[in-house]
C-alpha cells in the first residue's frame, strides 16, 4: 500500500484476525498471504484510486482521463492541478461541495482467486556424505535458487527459506513414526522422535530470482524486471 497508494507507512494499519471488521477469511498456507491477499489487496487499492480519480476531477474541474495517480497524488496532465490521496479522502465525506453522484466515502474492497494457479521453479542441489559403515547421511552444502516473486520482507523470506530447507532435510533423513510390535507409538515425544536439530544443517548458498510471470498477477510490476538477492546462512 505504501508502493501503490504512496501513503507514509504511520498512515497504514491492517487488521487481521478479526472477524467484526475481516467479514472473509481462509486461513493461511501455501503462500496465500502475498500470492493471494497481496493480490486482493492490490484490486482494493485500485479500486481505492478509480474512485479518487472521479472525485478529483469533479474537486479540480478536468476529466478523469486528464488525471494521473503517482506518489498518492492526482495530478492533471495539462494544469499540473493536483490533489493528494488524503485531501481527496476528506473531501469525500464533506456535505458541501462533493458530487452526490459519486456517493459518500473513498473506500474499496478486492478479492482475488487464484485462476489458474501460480507454480514458482526453483532448483536445489544437496552435497552429503554416505558413512559406508552405519549408513548415516551428513549434509555438506546446499545450494538453492528459486522464483520467489516479489520478496516483500527479505528477512523473513530467507527465515522461510532455511526453515523449509530443515524440514525437508527432517523429512528425507530423520523423521519417521515407529510403532512396536503391539501398535504403540515409541516416537511420540521429541525425545524419540528424528527432528533436525542445527548440528545436522550445512551452510545455505541461496539466490532469489524475480522473473515476470506470463500470467497477469495484480502484484506482479507493469515492467519487465528480473531481481536477483543472494545470501548464506553459516551452520
Amino acid at each position: 500500500m505504501h508502493d501503490w497508494l504512496g501513503l507514509p507507512f504511520d498512515q497504514i494499519a491492517v487488521v487481521d484476525g478479526d472477524t467484526d471488521q475481516v467479514t472473509y477469511g481462509d486461513g493461511t498456507y501455501a503462500s496465500r498471504s502475498v500470492t493471494v491477499g497481496g493480490s486482493a489487496l492490490r484490486r482494493a487499492c485500485d479500486g481505492v484510486i478509480a474512485r479518487g480519480r472521479g472525485i478529483a476531477a469533479k474537486l479540480i474541474g478536468v476529466a478523469e482521463s486528464e488525471l494521473e495517480f503517482e506518489r498518492g497524488l492526482f495530478v492533471s496532465r495539462d494544469s499540473n492541478a493536483s490533489m493528494s490521496l488524503s485531501e481527496v479522502a476528506v473531501a469525500s465525506y464533506r456535505v458541501q461541495g462533493h458530487p452526490a453522484e459519486l456517493g459518500v466515502g473513498l473506500e474499496a474492497v478486492g478479492t482475488y482467486t487464484a485462476q489458474p494457479q501460480n507454480y514458482p521453479n526453483g532448483c536445489h542441489i544437496a552435497e552429503v556424505e554416505v558413512d559406508p559403515d552405519f549408513g548415516t547421511v551428513s549434509l555438506m552444502r546446499y545450494s538453492a535458487v528459486d522464483d520467489v516473486g516479489r520478496a516483500v520482507n527479505p528477512l523473513l523470506l530467507e527465515g522461510q527459506l532455511a526453515g523449509a530447507t530443515a524440514m525437508g532435510l527432517g523429512q528425507a533423513l530423520l523423521e519417521q513414526v515407529v510403532h512396536d510390535d503391539l501398535g504403540q507409538q515409541i516416537t511420540a515425544a521429541f525425545t524419540e522422535y528424528g527432528v533436525p536439530r542445527a548440528g545436522h544443517m550445512a551452510e545455505i548458498q541461496w539466490c532469489a530470482t524475480w522473473a515476470r510471470s506470463a500470467v497477469r498477477w495484480p502484484t506482479t510490476t507493469r515492467r519487465p524486471i528480473t531481481l536477483e538477492r543472494c545470501f548464506v546462512s553459516a551452520q
